[in-house]
């Protein structure tokens, strides 16, 4: 009968080992840092880096398919709608329009 140690187990089942806590939070900064440069834009902030009006912003995007809506409505009065543009709709959006 042939002993087998808990690694060699491990290697035959396909089962990694627990990752130790360094490993753990590099591997978390990054998904986490990548994830977060991936946030969509505010009307205001691609108005900026394209220097447009925001209201010029807000008419280019207000129908574009992929873009973010976000509706609050009050008792009464109108619904206040906040734009939220991910990175390859306004590439998408750039590409159709100034190029």
């Amino acid at each position: 009968m042939h002993h087998y140690g808990a690694s060699n187990i491990q290697q035959q089942s396909g089962i990694e080992k627990p990752l130790d806590w360094n490993t753990l939070s590099n591997r978390l900064s990054v998904f986490y840092a990548t994830r977060l440069t991936a946030l969509p834009m505010t009307t205001t902030q691609l108005a900026e880096s394209w220097g447009m009006n925001k209201e010029a912003i807000r008419k280019l995007f207000r129908e574009e398919p992929g873009v973010l809506r976000i509706e609050k409505k009050r008792n009464g009065t109108r619904a206040y709608v906040t734009l939220r543009i991910p990175k390859r709709i306004a590439d998408r959006v750039r590409r159709r329009v100034f190029i």
